[in-house]
């Protein structure tokens, strides 16, 4: 009978370790696809700042002097009132350095 028991206890242990290893294994395998979620969203966003970065670039660019004025007057068609402001402001401040110069 006694063997009977240690028997029953060993099936018994035996099984419960059992259930906590595949409850191991079913943790680990959700902490894998959260860590896979986690590096697609990253992989998403690095290739979104790349693009990003590609159209900051090419508005940094060396430009020629047409195509600075172009988008100079495209401006000041756009916002008159700013523009106005805006070359008044540099004329004075031209005016005072040509005063102090000659």
């Amino acid at each position: 009978m006694a063997k009977k028991r240690a028997a029953r206890k060993t099936a018994s242990a035996r099984s419960q370790n059992n259930t906590s290893d595949e409850l191991d294994n079913h943790e680990v395998e959700k902490q894998l696809d959260a860590a896979r979620e986690a590096l697609r969203n990253a992989e998403k966003l690095y290739a979104q700042r790349q693009e990003d970065n590609a159209e900051s670039r090419s508005f940094l660019e060396p430009r020629t002097l047409g195509a600075a004025i172009d988008d100079t007057l495209r401006l000041v068609r756009r916002y008159p009132g700013t523009g106005v402001i805006a070359s008044s402001a540099v004329g004075f401040l031209i005016g005072r350095i040509t005063r102090r110069i000659f």
